[in-house]
């Protein structure tokens, strides 16, 4: 069986209700196919990963993202320019470098690359 890898990018927060519905529609037309999805998250998009409450977060859609091997990724070069360090982030977030990098290597691993 083919697996399909997929990796959502973001970088406005004011699309994360967005982003969330096409990765919960793409994991509800596909699952009866194996699938990998990640979600980047750079730029303004990365407080929405703060669990100190600073903005309202759909955490109960991020935590089923995450329940559905939904890999979910933070760019650290974001998260220190808004001054949120890794302890303040929900526990199921990863963190990496740069997002820009991790695009990068997802594209150049065959990721199919959507931009929210």
């Amino acid at each position: 069986m083919k697996a399909y890898k997929v990796v959502f990018h973001i970088n406005e927060i004011e699309k994360w209700d967005l982003l969330i519905k096409n990765v919960l529609n793409l994991l509800e037309a596909m699952k009866s196919v194996q699938i990998k999805v990640e979600v980047v998250a750079n730029g303004e998009a990365v407080p929405y990963f703060d669990s100190t409450n600073r903005i309202e977060t759909d955490i109960y859609n991020l935590k089923t993202l995450n329940e559905n091997d939904v890999e979910i990724v933070a760019c650290n070069n974001a998260l220190t320019a808004h001054g949120i360090i890794r302890e303040e982030l929900y526990p199921f977030i990863y963190v990496v470098p740069a997002g820009v990098s991790e695009l990068v290597k997802k594209q150049n691993e065959g990721y199919a690359y959507i931009s929210i």
